[in-house]
Protein backbone atom coordinates (compact mmCIF):
# COMPACT_ATOMS: atom_id res chain seq x y z
CA UNK A 1 0.00 0.00 0.00
CA UNK A 2 0.87 3.61 -0.64
CA UNK A 3 1.16 6.12 1.96
CA UNK A 4 0.48 9.68 1.98
CA UNK A 5 2.51 12.34 4.04
CA UNK A 6 0.39 15.04 5.26
CA UNK A 7 1.28 18.23 7.52
CA UNK A 8 0.90 17.68 11.65
CA UNK A 9 -2.79 18.73 12.55
CA UNK A 10 -3.78 17.56 9.53
CA UNK A 11 -6.09 14.53 7.86
CA UNK A 12 -4.08 11.83 6.46
CA UNK A 13 -4.47 8.27 4.96
CA UNK A 14 -2.76 5.31 4.15
CA UNK A 15 -4.11 3.39 1.01
CA UNK A 16 -4.73 4.73 -2.78
CA UNK A 17 -2.95 7.88 -3.43
CA UNK A 18 -5.95 8.14 -6.02
CA UNK A 19 -9.10 6.98 -4.39
CA UNK A 20 -11.66 10.50 -5.12
CA UNK A 21 -12.44 13.12 -2.96
CA UNK A 22 -15.20 13.61 -1.44
CA UNK A 23 -16.33 16.71 -4.18
CA UNK A 24 -19.13 16.96 -7.09
CA UNK A 25 -16.42 17.81 -8.77
CA UNK A 26 -15.10 14.22 -9.20
CA UNK A 27 -15.89 11.98 -11.89
CA UNK A 28 -16.62 8.50 -11.66
CA UNK A 29 -16.50 5.63 -14.27
CA UNK A 30 -18.74 2.88 -13.97
CA UNK A 31 -16.38 0.69 -15.95
CA UNK A 32 -13.35 1.38 -13.88
CA UNK A 33 -12.11 -1.87 -11.96
CA UNK A 34 -11.75 -1.63 -8.13
CA UNK A 35 -8.57 -1.16 -7.16
CA UNK A 36 -8.60 -3.39 -4.24
CA UNK A 37 -7.05 -0.87 -1.84
CA UNK A 38 -7.97 0.45 1.72
CA UNK A 39 -7.76 2.99 2.70
CA UNK A 40 -8.01 4.98 6.37
CA UNK A 41 -8.03 8.72 7.17
CA UNK A 42 -6.01 9.43 10.15
CA UNK A 43 -5.13 12.40 12.37
CA UNK A 44 -3.15 13.64 14.67
CA UNK A 45 -5.20 16.08 16.48
CA UNK A 46 -8.98 15.97 16.55
CA UNK A 47 -11.01 18.54 14.82
CA UNK A 48 -14.47 18.39 15.58
CA UNK A 49 -17.48 17.21 12.33
CA UNK A 50 -20.10 19.85 11.56
CA UNK A 51 -20.48 18.51 7.70
CA UNK A 52 -21.43 15.13 6.10
CA UNK A 53 -18.30 16.36 3.97
CA UNK A 54 -16.26 15.24 6.82
CA UNK A 55 -17.05 11.75 6.83
CA UNK A 56 -16.75 10.52 3.13
CA UNK A 57 -13.59 10.10 2.78
CA UNK A 58 -14.04 6.91 5.17
CA UNK A 59 -16.30 5.60 2.37
CA UNK A 60 -14.28 7.34 -1.01
CA UNK A 61 -17.67 8.98 -1.45
CA UNK A 62 -18.34 11.20 -3.95
CA UNK A 63 -20.86 13.22 -4.36
CA UNK A 64 -23.27 13.97 -7.62
CA UNK A 65 -24.79 16.89 -8.06
CA UNK A 66 -27.89 15.86 -6.50
CA UNK A 67 -26.23 15.17 -3.06
CA UNK A 68 -23.90 18.37 -3.16
CA UNK A 69 -26.91 20.56 -3.34
CA UNK A 70 -28.27 18.28 -0.65
CA UNK A 71 -25.51 18.80 2.28
CA UNK A 72 -25.08 22.37 0.95
CA UNK A 73 -28.33 22.80 2.40
CA UNK A 74 -27.75 20.97 5.28
CA UNK A 75 -24.47 22.66 6.35
CA UNK A 76 -26.09 25.87 6.05
CA UNK A 77 -27.99 25.53 8.81
CA UNK A 78 -26.92 22.08 10.76
CA UNK A 79 -29.31 20.98 13.24
CA UNK A 80 -28.84 18.28 15.95
CA UNK A 81 -30.12 15.27 14.18
CA UNK A 82 -27.79 16.04 11.15
CA UNK A 83 -24.87 17.07 13.96
CA UNK A 84 -25.99 13.67 15.35
CA UNK A 85 -25.49 11.70 12.04
CA UNK A 86 -22.62 13.25 10.82
CA UNK A 87 -20.44 12.52 14.72
CA UNK A 88 -21.89 9.33 15.24
CA UNK A 89 -21.07 8.37 11.83
CA UNK A 90 -17.51 9.65 12.08
CA UNK A 91 -16.73 7.87 15.85
CA UNK A 92 -18.14 4.17 14.50
CA UNK A 93 -15.84 4.52 11.60
CA UNK A 94 -12.61 5.95 14.02
CA UNK A 95 -13.66 2.55 16.07
CA UNK A 96 -11.78 -0.11 13.75
CA UNK A 97 -8.86 1.19 15.58
CA UNK A 98 -9.82 0.49 18.79
CA UNK A 99 -10.69 -3.17 18.69
CA UNK A 100 -9.23 -5.55 21.10
CA UNK A 101 -7.56 -8.23 19.49
CA UNK A 102 -7.24 -11.09 20.23
CA UNK A 103 -10.21 -12.83 22.10
CA UNK A 104 -9.09 -16.20 22.71
CA UNK A 105 -10.91 -19.20 21.67
CA UNK A 106 -10.78 -22.54 24.12
CA UNK A 107 -7.62 -24.57 23.23
CA UNK A 108 -9.70 -28.02 23.46
CA UNK A 109 -12.00 -26.24 20.32
CA UNK A 110 -9.40 -24.84 18.65
CA UNK A 111 -8.27 -28.37 17.96
CA UNK A 112 -11.74 -30.33 17.20
CA UNK A 113 -11.69 -29.51 13.32
CA UNK A 114 -10.27 -27.22 10.32
CA UNK A 115 -11.59 -24.09 9.89
CA UNK A 116 -12.11 -21.73 12.59
CA UNK A 117 -9.25 -23.77 14.26
CA UNK A 118 -7.04 -22.28 11.82
CA UNK A 119 -4.97 -19.64 13.41
CA UNK A 120 -5.75 -17.11 10.41
CA UNK A 121 -9.68 -17.43 10.39
CA UNK A 122 -9.48 -16.21 14.17
CA UNK A 123 -8.18 -12.40 12.50
CA UNK A 124 -11.49 -12.24 11.12
CA UNK A 125 -13.22 -11.98 14.51
CA UNK A 126 -14.10 -8.06 13.79
CA UNK A 127 -15.77 -9.17 10.47
CA UNK A 128 -18.94 -8.04 11.48
CA UNK A 129 -18.23 -4.70 12.38
CA UNK A 130 -16.27 -4.31 9.20
CA UNK A 131 -19.47 -5.73 7.65
CA UNK A 132 -21.50 -2.93 9.55
CA UNK A 133 -19.18 -0.11 8.12
CA UNK A 134 -19.62 -2.02 4.92
CA UNK A 135 -23.32 -1.33 5.05
CA UNK A 136 -23.00 1.98 6.86
CA UNK A 137 -21.16 3.32 3.79
CA UNK A 138 -23.41 1.48 1.07
CA UNK A 139 -26.61 3.21 2.54
CA UNK A 140 -24.96 6.58 3.39
CA UNK A 141 -24.31 6.69 -0.55
CA UNK A 142 -27.65 5.44 -1.27
CA UNK A 143 -29.46 7.93 0.85
CA UNK A 144 -27.63 11.22 -0.78
CA UNK A 145 -27.95 9.80 -4.06
CA UNK A 146 -31.96 10.20 -3.07
CA UNK A 147 -33.14 6.91 -2.73
CA UNK A 148 -33.41 6.79 1.11
CA UNK A 149 -35.95 3.38 1.14
CA UNK A 150 -33.13 1.73 -0.06
CA UNK A 151 -30.82 2.84 2.66
CA UNK A 152 -33.34 2.14 5.25
CA UNK A 153 -33.08 -1.34 4.42
CA UNK A 154 -29.03 -1.42 4.31
CA UNK A 155 -29.40 0.02 7.30
CA UNK A 156 -30.88 -3.31 9.23
CA UNK A 157 -28.17 -4.85 7.82
CA UNK A 158 -25.90 -1.98 9.64
CA UNK A 159 -27.67 -2.57 13.02
CA UNK A 160 -27.79 -6.38 12.64
CA UNK A 161 -23.97 -6.66 11.86
CA UNK A 162 -23.15 -3.99 14.75
CA UNK A 163 -25.68 -6.10 17.22
CA UNK A 164 -23.43 -9.24 16.07
CA UNK A 165 -20.07 -7.45 16.85
CA UNK A 166 -21.36 -6.89 20.21
CA UNK A 167 -22.35 -10.31 21.34
CA UNK A 168 -19.71 -12.62 20.26
CA UNK A 169 -17.44 -10.63 22.35
CA UNK A 170 -19.37 -10.46 25.35
CA UNK A 171 -18.22 -14.24 25.93
CA UNK A 172 -14.67 -14.79 27.93
CA UNK A 173 -14.89 -18.53 27.05
CA UNK A 174 -14.67 -17.86 23.07
CA UNK A 175 -17.71 -20.04 22.27
CA UNK A 176 -19.77 -17.22 20.54
CA UNK A 177 -16.76 -16.41 18.61
CA UNK A 178 -16.61 -20.06 17.98
CA UNK A 179 -20.03 -20.26 16.91
CA UNK A 180 -19.74 -17.13 14.33
CA UNK A 181 -16.41 -17.92 12.93
CA UNK A 182 -18.35 -21.33 11.74
CA UNK A 183 -20.86 -19.78 10.59
CA UNK A 184 -18.48 -17.65 8.44
CA UNK A 185 -17.34 -20.81 7.36
CA UNK A 186 -20.87 -22.01 6.15
CA UNK A 187 -21.81 -23.88 9.48
CA UNK A 188 -24.81 -23.06 11.51
CA UNK A 189 -26.73 -19.74 11.70
CA UNK A 190 -26.22 -15.92 12.56
CA UNK A 191 -27.29 -15.07 15.90
CA UNK A 192 -30.92 -14.29 15.99
CA UNK A 193 -31.70 -9.91 17.10
CA UNK A 194 -33.82 -11.24 20.45
CA UNK A 195 -30.99 -14.05 20.56
CA UNK A 196 -28.13 -11.61 20.91
CA UNK A 197 -30.17 -9.22 23.18
CA UNK A 198 -30.77 -11.48 25.99
CA UNK A 199 -27.60 -12.81 26.18
CA UNK A 200 -25.87 -9.34 25.96
CA UNK A 201 -28.12 -8.02 29.08
CA UNK A 202 -27.47 -10.72 31.08
CA UNK A 203 -23.92 -9.56 31.45
CA UNK A 204 -23.69 -7.27 34.82
CA UNK A 205 -22.52 -4.05 32.54
CA UNK A 206 -25.37 -4.01 29.92
CA UNK A 207 -27.87 -5.30 32.83
CA UNK A 208 -27.10 -2.57 35.09
CA UNK A 209 -28.50 -0.19 32.40
CA UNK A 210 -31.21 -2.90 31.27
CA UNK A 211 -33.77 0.24 30.13
CA UNK A 212 -31.37 1.07 27.45
CA UNK A 213 -32.78 -2.27 25.91
CA UNK A 214 -35.65 -0.51 25.18
CA UNK A 215 -34.00 1.78 22.86
CA UNK A 216 -32.46 -1.21 20.91
CA UNK A 217 -35.82 -2.64 20.46
CA UNK A 218 -37.66 0.60 19.15
CA UNK A 219 -34.46 1.17 17.08
CA UNK A 220 -34.48 -2.08 15.42
CA UNK A 221 -38.94 -2.01 14.97
CA UNK A 222 -38.70 1.48 13.67
CA UNK A 223 -36.00 0.07 10.95
CA UNK A 224 -37.92 -3.12 10.21
CA UNK A 225 -40.82 -1.98 9.43
CA UNK A 226 -39.20 0.04 6.32
CA UNK A 227 -38.43 -3.19 5.10
CA UNK A 228 -41.93 -5.49 5.11
CA UNK A 229 -44.10 -5.61 2.35
CA UNK A 230 -45.92 -2.40 2.05
CA UNK A 231 -49.36 -1.65 3.48
CA UNK A 232 -51.94 -0.16 0.74
CA UNK A 233 -51.92 3.10 2.40
CA UNK A 234 -47.92 2.76 2.50
CA UNK A 235 -47.31 2.47 -1.08
CA UNK A 236 -49.43 5.42 -1.47
CA UNK A 237 -47.28 7.43 0.32
CA UNK A 238 -44.50 6.44 -2.07
CA UNK A 239 -46.24 6.89 -5.48
CA UNK A 240 -45.27 10.60 -4.80
CA UNK A 241 -44.20 11.66 -8.40
CA UNK A 242 -45.57 9.21 -10.48
CA UNK A 243 -43.26 6.06 -10.92
CA UNK A 244 -40.49 8.21 -10.62
CA UNK A 245 -37.65 6.83 -7.39
CA UNK A 246 -36.22 9.52 -6.31
CA UNK A 247 -37.66 10.55 -2.95
CA UNK A 248 -39.00 13.49 -1.43
CA UNK A 249 -37.61 15.75 0.68
CA UNK A 250 -38.92 14.61 4.11
CA UNK A 251 -38.18 11.05 3.19
CA UNK A 252 -34.52 11.80 3.08
CA UNK A 253 -34.74 14.10 6.51
CA UNK A 254 -36.68 11.03 7.73
CA UNK A 255 -33.72 8.38 6.53
CA UNK A 256 -31.09 11.07 7.63
CA UNK A 257 -32.42 11.22 11.26
CA UNK A 258 -33.43 7.42 11.36
CA UNK A 259 -29.66 6.86 10.54
CA UNK A 260 -28.50 9.16 13.47
CA UNK A 261 -30.22 7.55 16.21
CA UNK A 262 -29.32 4.01 14.65
CA UNK A 263 -25.47 4.45 15.09
CA UNK A 264 -26.08 6.18 17.93
CA UNK A 265 -27.25 3.34 19.74
CA UNK A 266 -24.66 1.01 17.93
CA UNK A 267 -21.44 2.87 19.12
CA UNK A 268 -23.24 2.90 22.88
CA UNK A 269 -23.42 -0.56 22.71
CA UNK A 270 -19.76 -0.68 21.04
CA UNK A 271 -18.33 1.88 24.07
CA UNK A 272 -20.21 -0.74 26.47
CA UNK A 273 -18.00 -3.47 24.74
CA UNK A 274 -14.89 -1.67 24.42
CA UNK A 275 -15.12 1.40 27.14
CA UNK A 276 -11.41 2.03 27.02
CA UNK A 277 -12.20 4.45 24.72
CA UNK A 278 -13.62 6.71 26.81
CA UNK A 279 -10.45 6.84 29.12
CA UNK A 280 -7.37 7.83 26.68
CA UNK A 281 -4.07 7.78 27.12
CA UNK A 282 -0.80 8.50 25.41
CA UNK A 283 -0.18 5.41 23.67
CA UNK A 284 2.76 6.57 21.83
CA UNK A 285 4.61 7.80 24.77
CA UNK A 286 4.45 4.51 27.05
CA UNK A 287 4.77 2.05 23.94
CA UNK A 288 6.09 4.36 20.83
CA UNK A 289 5.04 2.16 17.87
CA UNK A 290 4.84 -1.34 18.61
CA UNK A 291 1.77 -0.87 20.97
CA UNK A 292 -0.72 -3.56 22.91
CA UNK A 293 -3.52 -4.12 20.06
CA UNK A 294 -6.67 -2.31 20.26
CA UNK A 295 -6.03 -2.25 24.22
CA UNK A 296 -5.88 1.58 24.63
CA UNK A 297 -7.35 4.69 23.00
CA UNK A 298 -5.22 7.89 22.21
CA UNK A 299 -7.08 11.45 22.71
CA UNK A 300 -7.95 11.73 19.06
CA UNK A 301 -9.92 8.89 18.50
CA UNK A 302 -11.30 8.97 22.37
CA UNK A 303 -12.44 12.44 21.42
CA UNK A 304 -13.81 11.52 18.48
CA UNK A 305 -16.02 8.81 20.51
CA UNK A 306 -16.91 11.13 22.72
CA UNK A 307 -17.96 13.70 20.01
CA UNK A 308 -20.41 10.80 18.48
CA UNK A 309 -22.05 10.29 22.07
CA UNK A 310 -22.39 13.32 22.54
CA UNK A 311 -20.44 15.29 25.83
CA UNK A 312 -23.33 14.39 28.20
CA UNK A 313 -24.02 11.08 26.91
CA UNK A 314 -20.64 10.74 27.29
CA UNK A 315 -19.44 12.22 30.83
CA UNK A 316 -22.04 9.87 32.11
CA UNK A 317 -21.05 6.58 30.77
CA UNK A 318 -17.16 7.38 31.36
CA UNK A 319 -18.57 8.41 35.49
CA UNK A 320 -20.72 4.87 34.98
CA UNK A 321 -17.53 2.61 33.41
CA UNK A 322 -14.55 4.58 36.11
CA UNK A 323 -15.21 1.38 38.35
CA UNK A 324 -15.40 -1.35 36.04
CA UNK A 325 -12.65 -4.01 36.97
CA UNK A 326 -11.86 -4.35 33.31
CA UNK A 327 -10.97 -0.52 33.25
CA UNK A 328 -9.34 -0.14 36.43
CA UNK A 329 -7.29 -3.22 35.71
CA UNK A 330 -6.01 -1.89 32.11
CA UNK A 331 -5.35 1.85 33.49
CA UNK A 332 -3.07 0.28 36.35
CA UNK A 333 -1.04 -1.92 33.71
CA UNK A 334 -0.51 1.20 31.63
CA UNK A 335 0.68 3.04 34.34
CA UNK A 336 3.10 0.49 35.50
CA UNK A 337 4.47 1.10 32.61
CA UNK A 338 7.71 3.81 31.92
CA UNK A 339 7.33 6.65 29.92
CA UNK A 340 10.22 7.04 27.09
CA UNK A 341 12.03 9.60 25.89
CA UNK A 342 12.56 11.43 22.91
CA UNK A 343 15.37 9.53 21.99
CA UNK A 344 13.92 6.25 22.77
CA UNK A 345 10.62 7.27 20.30
CA UNK A 346 13.31 8.47 17.21
CA UNK A 347 15.01 4.80 17.98
CA UNK A 348 11.43 3.23 17.84
CA UNK A 349 10.31 4.65 15.00
CA UNK A 350 13.53 4.16 13.10
CA UNK A 351 13.20 0.52 13.84
CA UNK A 352 9.87 0.00 12.55
CA UNK A 353 10.27 2.08 9.57
CA UNK A 354 13.11 -0.54 8.93
CA UNK A 355 11.22 -3.97 9.78
CA UNK A 356 8.22 -2.56 7.54
CA UNK A 357 7.89 -2.76 4.13
CA UNK A 358 6.17 0.65 3.91
CA UNK A 359 8.56 3.07 2.18
CA UNK A 360 7.65 6.00 4.17
CA UNK A 361 10.71 8.27 4.91
CA UNK A 362 12.22 8.22 8.34
CA UNK A 363 11.75 12.17 8.35
CA UNK A 364 7.84 12.34 8.99
CA UNK A 365 7.25 14.60 11.59
CA UNK A 366 7.20 13.12 15.22
CA UNK A 367 3.49 14.80 15.91
CA UNK A 368 2.01 12.78 12.51
CA UNK A 369 3.81 9.24 13.59
CA UNK A 370 1.39 7.98 15.25
CA UNK A 371 -1.52 9.00 13.17
CA UNK A 372 0.52 7.10 10.32
CA UNK A 373 0.69 4.34 12.53
CA UNK A 374 -3.10 4.10 13.00
CA UNK A 375 -3.63 4.38 9.36
CA UNK A 376 -1.85 2.00 8.31
CA UNK A 377 -2.96 -0.67 10.93
CA UNK A 378 -6.91 0.39 10.29
CA UNK A 379 -5.79 0.03 6.39
CA UNK A 380 -3.99 -3.42 7.14
CA UNK A 381 -7.28 -4.93 8.80
CA UNK A 382 -9.75 -4.32 6.48
CA UNK A 383 -7.05 -5.65 3.71
CA UNK A 384 -6.27 -8.90 6.09
CA UNK A 385 -10.15 -9.42 6.68
CA UNK A 386 -10.93 -9.28 2.93
CA UNK A 387 -7.93 -11.30 2.26
CA UNK A 388 -9.15 -14.25 4.58
CA UNK A 389 -12.26 -14.13 3.43
CA UNK A 390 -11.77 -14.77 0.07
CA UNK A 391 -9.54 -17.75 1.11
CA UNK A 392 -11.59 -19.05 3.82
CA UNK A 393 -15.40 -18.76 3.69
CA UNK A 394 -17.67 -20.04 1.41
CA UNK A 395 -17.71 -18.90 -1.79
CA UNK A 396 -21.22 -18.35 -3.50
CA UNK A 397 -23.10 -21.14 -5.70
CA UNK A 398 -21.10 -21.03 -9.04
CA UNK A 399 -24.17 -20.66 -11.61
CA UNK A 400 -23.36 -19.78 -15.45
CA UNK A 401 -26.30 -17.93 -16.93
CA UNK A 402 -25.43 -18.86 -20.70
CA UNK A 403 -25.95 -22.37 -19.58
CA UNK A 404 -29.10 -21.82 -17.36
CA UNK A 405 -30.74 -19.55 -20.72
CA UNK A 406 -30.13 -22.67 -23.23
CA UNK A 407 -30.61 -25.68 -21.14
CA UNK A 408 -32.80 -25.22 -18.45
CA UNK A 409 -36.52 -25.96 -18.14
CA UNK A 410 -38.60 -23.68 -15.87
CA UNK A 411 -39.98 -27.19 -14.10
CA UNK A 412 -40.43 -30.85 -14.74
CA UNK A 413 -43.81 -31.04 -15.22
CA UNK A 414 -43.53 -28.17 -18.24
CA UNK A 415 -40.52 -31.26 -19.92
CA UNK A 416 -43.17 -32.42 -22.82
CA UNK A 417 -44.29 -28.77 -23.48
CA UNK A 418 -40.27 -27.78 -24.38
CA UNK A 419 -40.48 -30.56 -27.21
CA UNK A 420 -36.68 -32.12 -28.14
CA UNK A 421 -33.88 -30.31 -29.63
CA UNK A 422 -33.94 -28.83 -33.04
CA UNK A 423 -37.96 -28.94 -33.25
CA UNK A 424 -38.06 -25.15 -33.06
CA UNK A 425 -40.95 -25.39 -31.01
CA UNK A 426 -39.22 -22.99 -28.27
CA UNK A 427 -38.81 -20.89 -31.17
CA UNK A 428 -41.98 -20.23 -31.86
CA UNK A 429 -43.41 -19.42 -28.69
CA UNK A 430 -40.44 -16.78 -28.76
CA UNK A 431 -38.05 -17.83 -25.82
CA UNK A 432 -34.89 -19.33 -26.07
CA UNK A 433 -33.82 -22.48 -28.17
CA UNK A 434 -32.90 -25.14 -25.78
CA UNK A 435 -30.30 -27.58 -26.71
CA UNK A 436 -31.26 -30.21 -24.13
CA UNK A 437 -34.61 -30.83 -21.95
CA UNK A 438 -32.87 -31.64 -18.68
CA UNK A 439 -31.85 -28.31 -16.64
CA UNK A 440 -29.00 -28.49 -14.36
CA UNK A 441 -30.70 -28.99 -11.00
CA UNK A 442 -32.33 -32.49 -12.75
Amino acid sequence: MSKRRRAPGKVGGAGDDKRPRASGRTTRDPFRLPSGRYGYPAASRYTSRSSLRDILRYFSISLDPYGTKLVRHWDQEPDEFYLLAVRAIGAWADYVVALPMPVMIPEEELGKRRGPANADFVLMQHHAYLEATLALGDGLAAGLAGHPRPALAVLRTFVESAMTEVYIHGDPSGRRLWDYLRYLEGNGHRPRWTQMLDAIFKEPRFAAIGSFREHLDALYGSISSSAHAQTPDEALLHMRDGNGVVATYPELVFWLTLLGLAVHRMLTLLVLRFPMTLFSVDVERRFAYSPPAGMFSDETVSSSIKEGLGARHAAALASFLQEDEEVKGLLDWFKNNPELTDEQLDADWARARRDTSAKTPLTVPREGRWALLKSEMASIQWATDMGLAMRLVPPEADIDPDDIMRRSILAVELRRHYGSPGDGRSSKAGGPRPDSTKGPHE
